[in-house]
């Protein structure tokens, strides 16, 4: 069946659901009649795209209650008018490529607003934290009209810090805790984080949650870092829904006050994206060339069997190509 790329970019911008769902699926797949399509859809819809969406990051250890957390966020700026989506990362299997896919049964709420759209999608063994295509499925969200675009990575590790190359804030969320749990978050990740929000800061756990914070505002201080807030450790209980509308507010000031900037980030954003799109693109299209695979299959044996050293084989590589 043939595809009208114009008509599935026209009912997207009227906020057809299951126009958003189909470009997103074309631009997600892997095969290559659909490449073409992709890019297509992708163009016409950054020619169209008259608006911007405030883009949020957001990451965290398992178990720091990023799904919840996005439920109550969302739900609260749902009640302020905006339109929401959530592009949930799920890790996937090293075998397979494939996910659970949970984290939309996790925001049951949300999962029900007609102003929210939640694409839960598999990492499929992508280092960065997000899927291959997450950047490309912000554009097609932005296309449809939401105002806000949420992505979730599939949590806290050496890969993860990519999501902050296509967002404007990145939020990292935490559990209430101290010594040697402190010592388990990623030092990276703190230094990128524009706002670190400790959640399940209530019950028994709010004094903990205070001197967690406590802590983190030290750490940062000698970290240094971006200073996009002025407050930036934030108590949060997104269980009950205390905590996200000043988190919401602290965005919202900072989205209005510095909108050159963010332009001139997203900018700076797309010129990354592109050199690591050709970049790969390139590798992608000389390493596919049959003369080149097979003798680098004979290389890889040799360098094993020691018959020949790493820097030998590069160099005649190299030439061949």
């Amino acid at each position: 069946m043939k595809i009208d790329v114009n008509d599935i970019i026209k009912k997207l911008k009227e906020g057809d659901l299951s126009s958003l769902s189909k470009a997103i699926t074309i631009i997600e797949s892997k095969a290559t009649k659909h490449k073409t399509l992709g890019s297509e859809i992708l163009r016409l819809s950054k020619v169209e795209n008259s608006k911007k969406s405030i883009r949020v990051g957001i990451s965290g250890m398992p178990g720091a209650g990023k799904s919840t957390f996005i439920n109550s966020l969302g739900m609260y700026l749902i009640s302020k008018g905006y339109k929401v989506a959530v592009l949930a990362v799920d890790p996937s299997s090293t075998v397979s490529k494939g996910s659970i896919l949970g984290d939309k049964t996790r925001m049951e709420e949300l999962s029900k607003e007609e102003k929210a759209f939640i694409r839960p999608t598999s990492s499929g063994g992508y280092l960065g934290g997000t899927a291959g295509k997450t950047r490309d499925v912000i554009s097609l969200c932005e296309a449809a009209g939401y105002d806000i675009i949420l992505v979730e990575t599939v949590g806290i590790g050496q890969s993860e810090t990519e999501v902050k190359t296509m967002v404007d804030i990145f939020l990292l969320l935490i559990l209430p805790a101290g010594g040697d749990d402190l010592q388990g978050i990623k030092k990276g990740a703190v230094e990128l984080a524009d706002l670190v929000i400790i959640n399940k800061a209530d019950g028994d756990k709010e004094k903990i949650a205070r001197r967690t914070k406590v802590d983190y505002q030290q750490a940062i201080r000698i970290l240094g870092g971006n200073n996009k807030f002025d407050e930036k450790v934030i108590l949060c209980s997104a269980l009950n829904n205390i905590g996200t509308d000043i988190i919401w507010e602290n965005i919202n000031k900072y989205y209005i006050n510095n909108e050159d900037e963010i332009q001139s980030n997203r900018f700076i954003q797309d010129k990354y994206w592109i050199d690591k799109r050709l970049n790969e693109s390139i590798i992608e299209r000389i390493f596919s060339k049959p003369e080149i695979k097979s003798t680098i299959e004979d290389y890889k044996t040799k360098i094993l069997k020691n018959e020949l050293s790493m820097e030998k084989a590069l160099n005649e590589i190299f030439n061949l190509i």
